[in-house]
């Protein structure tokens, strides 16, 4: 496997990864199988955005001491992950499209933007 090295820290992050967005329709064994084969063949990466709960609990199994990061929308969570001191790596992406949806769609309704997105 090959590393890259983060911009600050000493953390090197593989360049393959996993996204599991819809790894859910898994069981939690298989889950924490598809987990522990990633780790085992040298992926320290994984995207583990889910639209279901499900599979949090074999996530926490599989990276049980490990470093663990965390890239967020909502600040609501990033304050409670915080809280818990369990992070080594944050990353709070901004992505307008998704975070300012329903602020842009209310002010467009207001009649104080246009519809080119100028604020009126």
């Amino acid at each position: 496997m090959q590393y890259r090295k983060l911009p600050k820290g000493a953390e090197q992050i593989s360049v393959l990864g996993i996204g599991t967005s819809s790894i859910q329709a898994s069981s939690e064994k298989e889950i924490e199988e598809i987990m522990d084969a990633a780790i085992e063949n040298g992926i320290n990466f994984f995207d583990m955005a889910s639209s279901e709960a499900k599979p949090f609990a074999a996530y926490g199994h599989a990276i049980k001491g490990r470093h663990i990061g965390l890239s967020s929308h909502t600040p609501e969570l990033v304050s409670k992950v915080l809280d818990m001191g369990i992070l080594d790596m944050l990353m709070f992406s901004i992505n307008p499209a998704y975070d300012y949806a329903d602020a842009a769609d209310y002010e467009l309704r207001k009649g104080k933007m246009s519809k080119t997105g100028k604020m009126l």
